[in-house]
């Protein structure tokens, strides 16, 4: 009986055991999930994005615990911040972290979200009606931006013009302030992106796009134009080989519910960008917001933002050549 006793216990320790080591990763994962620290522009895309992330905590179910510290007004600071290490996890244009990680600084790219559809020229009563047309004249626009950066080299590209030298260009803080100029009859055109495209046209009916970024470069090669996504600290994936991964799998969730459900998504939005639901609205149904939510560790998601760099490196963005680390493994 004593022999049977101790089988019995030594079985049942094993067994415990056992179990305790197939289940632990999960039990500390969920008592313990990744803290990651991300940052917004108040009055810029990002605001959907981060109220649609509050509202469904996408990032829980990936044990990652992914909150908001602080809300920029300038595009500049809130690029320099994320460079310097402020916080971990930046909505930015794809450019905008390679140009980063040309200059050394250890991020990398996760995942696309939305196309560059969003980015447009937008022009005021009685401006110009094309982009030949502006040569001698000026634009308003965000210089410190990856918009400025990816539309300067489109539009030598597509037109053969150079942002200031061809066409005079005055530099604001945000794209906010880009519609306060047209409105102010300062600037004949101005370079912004959604939702303060639609806002713009919203507040103004004379305000109206002149030219679709993201529809130029469709027209020229045929393919859709990534731009804002997601760019995090290099520091922030060491704690764990999969967390790339995990933070991908968040983001492409909150994109799939976005593009099931949108008028959730830009209902949330509206309310803190201070606007009427239809102006979101409509920013959608027009396809100037496309949302894609492409993984940078999925071959076939990351092929379009390689495409893209490679026409970019092709028209003389030194910045397009993508490095080996750029994107998650």
């Amino acid at each position: 009986m004593k022999s049977i006793s101790k089988t019995i216990s030594r079985r049942s320790f094993v067994g415990a055991t056992a179990a305790a080591a197939i289940f632990a990763p999960q039990i500390l994962r969920a008592a313990a999930p990744v803290k990651i620290r991300y940052a917004s522009l108040s009055t810029g895309f990002s605001v959907i994005i981060d109220e649609f992330m509050a509202a469904n905590r996408f990032d829980l179910k990936h044990d990652l615990d992914m909150s908001s510290v602080n809300s920029y007004v300038s595009v500049g600071s809130y690029l320099n911040d994320f460079a310097a290490g402020t916080f971990d996890l930046a909505i930015a244009g794809w450019d905008s972290a390679a140009e980063l990680h040309h200059r050394g600084v250890p991020v990398q790219f996760v995942s696309t979200l939305v196309t560059a559809d969003m980015i447009n020229l937008l022009g005021a009563k009685d401006s110009p009606q094309s982009i030949p047309e502006l040569k001698g004249k000026s634009i308003a626009a965000v210089i410190a931006s990856g918009t400025y950066q990816l539309s300067k080299v489109l539009v030598r590209a597509l037109y053969g013009l150079e942002l200031e030298k061809d066409i005079t260009v005055q530099n604001v803080p945000n794209p906010a302030q880009v519609i306060t100029m047209l409105m102010a009859g300062n600037a004949p055109a101005g370079l912004a992106w959604e939702p303060n495209v639609s806002i713009g046209m919203s507040r103004d009916p004379s305000i109206k796009p002149i030219f679709n970024f993201g529809d130029g470069y469709r027209k020229k090669t045929g393919k859709d134009l990534p731009y804002f996504g997601i760019a995090v600290q290099k520091s922030v994936l060491t704690g764990g080989s999969d967390i790339g991964a995990r933070i991908a799998a968040s983001m492409s969730d909150c994109i799939a519910a976005i593009r099931a459900n949108p008028h959730q998504a830009l209902d949330l939005a509206a309310k803190r960008l201070k606007v009427e639901p239809s102006v979101l609205y409509s920013a959608y149904d027009s396809g100037r917001l496309r949302f894609i939510g492409g993984s940078m560790n999925k071959p076939s998601d990351r092929k379009l933002v390689e495409d893209a760099a490679l026409f970019f490196q092709k028209h003389g963005a030194t910045w397009a050549t993508l490095q080996k680390d750029f994107f998650i493994s």
